[in-house]
């Protein structure tokens, strides 16, 4: 890579990906391919895991590396480079605190996503979260009671915010958080 080369990152919500239509436009595909045939690399950095960025992105346009799950995966040119899942017990310890406080959440894997049903959702704010997001219902939604050392992430919903001040000091060794405000968490 010479000085000239640049590397391009790209989020996916509301930045490649239109609110709107949920899909790349047309000239994001052929500004992509413009600048990987300038010799610009160009990257997906996003914190949705594997799962829900292909076939999403990938099959519309071609990227060089995909940075995904908040950093638990990077891929450079189709060979991955770092992959880290919660470790079994870890990943039953934080299952277990979110039901004991009733914390709705999408427990996000590279190969699988976990949702409750919609009847064992806590909260009607993510009821309507999860029926409303798409991608959500283009992949196959596998039970929580499946999710044990199989997710790498989890996008969280709370409206007791003292209950995720005490999640992060339980796992503040194993995990880092991401408030992205009115009860949302990663």
């Amino acid at each position: 890579m010479d000085c000239s080369t640049k590397a391009i990152f790209f989020d996916i919500d509301g930045t490649l990906v239109d609110n709107q239509t949920k899909r790349i436009p047309q000239s994001a595909v052929k500004a992509i391919a413009r600048a990987r045939e300038n010799g610009h690399l160009c990257f997906i950095n996003t914190g949705r895991t594997k799962k829900l960025v292909v076939p999403l992105v990938t099959s519309h346009a071609t990227f060089d590396g995909l940075l995904m799950g908040c950093g638990t995966e990077v891929v450079y040119q189709e060979k991955v480079l770092l992959h880290k899942t919660l470790p079994l017990e870890i990943s039953r310890r934080i299952l277990d605190f979110l039901e004991q406080n009733q914390i709705d959440a999408v427990l996000e894997g590279s190969d699988d996503i976990f949702v409750r049903d919609d009847a064992q959702i806590y909260y009607d704010q993510f009821r309507a979260y999860v029926q409303e997001a798409n991608y959500l219902h283009q992949i196959e939604r596998l039970d929580f009671r499946e999710a044990p050392g199989r997710y790498d992430k989890f996008f969280a919903y709370t409206e007791n915010p003292a209950v995720m001040l005490q999640m992060r000091k339980e796992f503040e060794d194993e995990l880092d958080f991401v408030d992205r405000e009115n009860g949302y968490y990663e």
